[in-house]
């Protein structure tokens, strides 16, 4: 089972861009050119082995309206109290990103339902462990472009990836 929860988290990852095998094997291995196959070689050195990794995945999170009030009140960390320690222990902390992260823009005209969150967000997700965001939703662009590059600048400068 866990063979096959890593495996679908490493194509998750590959196919969002996080990662790139290349960025992790060793020099004498990487290619030259882009599509070139290079050929492990074979030693008898000990091979570290991964045994564990842990991956938390959330679903859609959105930290305006009643969520950013009780933010607001009660401070950003409460928002995770009851998973802290699930996310400090996992390798891997990804969740779906429904709201922009910014004070600007204007809401969307036709949108019944628009959400923006504070800047402050982005650095709680960082302190609990979140590693990427999936921004690929109906709200990324809730508060039109000038939020949605916010949102991208708070997650880089929180150290946290993101694709969509």
């Amino acid at each position: 089972m866990k063979k096959w929860v890593f495996m679908i988290a490493i194509t998750l990852l590959l196919s969002f861009g996080f990662i790139e095998i290349n960025d992790y094997a060793p020099e004498e291995m990487q290619p030259t050119e882009k599509n070139e196959v290079v050929n492990m070689p074979i030693t008898e050195e000990p091979v570290e082995i991964l045994e564990k990794i842990t991956i938390s995945l959330v679903g859609d999170m959105m930290f305006d309206g009643s969520v950013g009030w009780v933010a607001n009140s009660k401070g950003e960390d409460y928002l995770f109290e009851g998973y802290t320690e699930y996310f400090k222990e996992s390798d891997i902390v990804f969740g779906n990103l429904e709201t922009a992260i910014s004070h600007r823009g204007k809401p969307m005209e036709d949108k019944e339902y628009t959400f923006r969150s504070s800047p402050r967000i982005a650095a709680a997700l960082k302190r609990h462990n979140f590693t990427a965001v999936s921004i690929a939703n109906n709200h990324v662009l809730d508060y039109g472009y000038e939020a949605f590059d916010d949102t991208l600048k708070n997650l880089r400068d929180n150290g946290i990836l993101y694709a969509g």
